[in-house]
């Protein structure tokens, strides 16, 4: 892994976040799983975006604060040796969750969908090796290649979202508010917000980014990219599948991309979905890898080979991915304890940035005080 040069630019940034935050909902379509969902979905995730905001508030400011600083070092300067340490564990194991949850997402989608008829063992080696690679290249070489894969992506799902409008029943999403009760709808767009992870992106990535980088608008333009290409993902899903149907598809999007006929002379072109998702599926795999190694590596105060802890992860999640009971409870607790994972993400992701951030504050009004207090006694 490379040293953390800062040379990432704010473009590079916001499509990393934007394209990991948008490669879920594209192979799977987490909100779509959760319960008493109907066809208000498109408003929950519409609310989402508030509670998003409201719930990555403490990261936010950390790195305005702490700027040019990665995670690590904020937790170091704000915590002791050893808190410092039990932080950044809780993050790790969070990362290698998310990415082993991921892994096992992707791969049954592929065995069930795309290649069924090929050996287990030979899908995981594909999808791994390339992802073990990308981690190993770093966060810089990840964010370049976003600048080249993440468009390719946001083009598909404008070109899938024109297509389809002849098939779309807008009735489909009525009636509004119909079904739902205003307390469910923020409860799941509460769930929705919080077990988004990808605003951590941002606090590993701090210490690479150019320093002309404007943190504040590089997370809003993220999030608005990424609420108005889930809108054009989810919409026709919902106007041209319908709710129940699509809650039941293991990934919603390729069944819609499936109907979709470009002209009468070119039919079921799913393919290009599939072309064009499996490298965000290897970005998205490689940035939670380098997350979680880039960490480790920190957290040992940098005494192992940084190729060498890359290794060890993909052997450790190599080993977890190929036994199915463990595979298997990963994609339950992604799919069925919604709110179980809802609330790991949301403890690890804001309430723990949240007591830095309030730490820090106090810490440093006290350290004021005391220096205006020896000022007024020096005068005196």
């Amino acid at each position: 892994m490379e040293r953390d040069i800062p040379n990432i630019s704010a473009t590079q940034v916001i499509l990393l976040t934007t394209g990991c935050a948008l490669m879920l909902p594209y192979t799977f379509m987490p909100i779509l799983k959760m319960p008493n969902i109907n066809q208000d979905v498109w408003i929950v995730l519409s609310l989402s975006l508030v509670y998003s905001i409201i719930i990555d508030a403490p990261i936010i400011i950390l790195i305005k604060i702490f700027k040019c600083k990665d995670i690590n070092d904020i937790i170091n300067a704000v915590t002791n040796p050893l808190i410092g340490r039990v932080i950044a564990s809780l993050y790790i194991i969070l990362f290698v969750l998310n990415f082993i949850t991921y892994a096992s997402i992707i791969m049954q989608f592929i065995l069930t969908s795309i290649i069924p008829n090929t050996p287990y063992f030979v899908v995981l080696l594909i999808t791994l090796a390339p992802s073990a690679y990308a981690t190993i290249k770093g966060g810089g070489v990840l964010a370049r290649i976003s600048v080249f894969f993440m468009p390719c992506l946001f083009l598909t799902i404008i070109t899938f979202a024109l297509f389809g409008i002849s098939d779309m029943d807008i009735s489909k999403l009525l009636p509004a508010f119909g079904d739902s009760t205003l307390a469910e709808i923020n409860k799941n767009a509460f769930i929705s917000a919080s077990r988004s992870l990808d605003v951590v992106i941002l606090f590993v990535f701090n210490a690479q980014l150019k320093k002309k980088v404007n943190l504040t608008r590089v997370y809003f333009s993220s999030i608005i990219l990424y609420i108005i290409f889930m809108l054009l993902i989810l919409l026709p899903i919902i106007m041209v599948l319908g709710h129940k149907y699509a809650g039941m598809a293991l990934n919603p999007y390729y069944t819609y991309a499936r109907q979709v006929k470009f002209y009468d002379s070119l039919e079921r072109l799913q393919a290009l979905s599939v072309l064009v998702s499996f490298p965000g599926m290897i970005l998205r795999l490689g940035t939670y890898g380098y997350l979680a190694c880039n960490m480790l590596y920190k957290m040992v105060n940098k005494k192992f080979n940084k190729n060498g802890i890359v290794g060890v992860f993909y052997v450790f999640t190599f080993a977890i991915l190929v036994v199915p009971n463990w595979r298997s409870v990963a994609i339950i607790l992604l799919t069925q304890d919604m709110w179980v994972y809802s609330y790991i993400v949301f403890l690890i992701k804001t309430l723990i940035p949240l007591l830095l951030l309030l730490t820090y504050l106090i810490r440093n009004s006290l350290k004021k005080n005391r220096k205006d207090h020896s000022c007024s006694k020096l005068k005196f």
